[in-house]
């Protein structure tokens, strides 16, 4: 939570930026808690990481 509390402190509306910092901290604070390296599907961090690469892609095709 403390990523959705900065975040908003600072005024971001951008949903955007949020699905990016939850996958970033996701995917960090997993590799914190189980460094082992399980064979199990997490399906929620193929989600995440979709959502991540599909924002990621959006923002860099709208530079131009």
């Amino acid at each position: 939570m403390v990523s959705f509390v900065f975040l908003t402190s600072i005024n971001v509306n951008d949903l955007g930026i949020f699905v990016i910092a939850y996958t970033i901290v996701y995917f960090a604070l997993r590799i914190v808690f189980n460094p082992k390296l399980r064979l199990k599907v997490d399906v929620l961090g193929i989600l995440l990481l979709v959502a991540f690469a599909l924002l990621v892609a959006q923002r860099v095709l709208g530079v131009h």
